[in-house]
């Protein structure tokens, strides 16, 4: 189901980057002809992103009380980034990847469950990650492409007073587009989830939704 999410999002969201940069070439007298060299070489980008979490936690039976389980645990959160990455293009075809570093301003409002007799709360502060596109250019100037590799992060997990707290290494995916306004500048946008799961004393399943617009700088 957050695959399908995901999908229909994507779509939609591109979309609306192709257009909204198109209109604002033609509008500004830049729709010049088609030259995918300027979706070339190597690149720099700041960025914001909203992330949404979702969660499933399962509390393991004990003598005094049954399995409990609870879904949909967890909130949103926004942040800033920055991404470093090289663009290689083949006639119409784009290969490229990228290193990129996340900080949030906020993190997840704080989730406490005390059902079953637990508190439970769940926060990540900072993620990197490295991951490769591919994808199909349009008019010479518009990028949608797919990418995938791993992301590295720092989940603040407490549990009934305790830290918790463990370094997450997961695959990462997702879709994005990104549109030359000239030579230097363009503008991107990326969605991008990943899924994990944590064990013991609980049992939950992450599923981390990223939605990232930026304006990239190539050198």
């Amino acid at each position: 189901m957050w695959i399908k999410d995901l999908l229909r999002t994507s779509v939609a969201s591109t979309l609306t980057l192709v257009l909204s940069a198109n209109f604002l070439l033609q509008s500004t007298g830049r729709a010049a002809a088609s030259d995918s060299s300027l979706l070339e070489g190597a690149h720099g980008s700041l960025y914001l992103g909203h992330t949404s979490l979702q969660s499933t936690v399962r509390f393991p039976a004990l003598p005094t009380r049954a399995e409990a389980q609870f879904n949909d645990v967890g909130g949103n959160t926004i942040y800033g980034g920055g991404r470093l990455g090289y663009t290689l293009v083949y006639g119409d075809f784009l290969v490229g990847v990228d290193l990129a570093a996340k900080a949030a301003w906020e993190p997840y409002p704080t989730t406490i469950l005390h059902a079953a007799g637990f508190n439970y709360e769940l926060s990540t502060k900072w993620e990197s990650s490295v991951t490769a596109r591919a994808g199909y250019i349009f008019g010479g100037r518009t990028a949608v492409y797919l990418a995938g590799g791993a992301s590295f992060s720092r989940l603040d997990l407490q549990l009934e007073g305790k830290d918790r707290s463990r370094n997450l290494f997961t695959p990462t995916f997702g879709f994005g587009a990104e549109t030359a306004l000239n030579r230097s500048w363009a503008l991107r946008l990326d969605w991008m989830a990943d899924r994990s799961q944590l064990h013991s004393p609980l049992h939950v399943t992450l599923v981390r939704w990223n939605i990232v617009a930026g304006v990239v700088y190539r050198f």
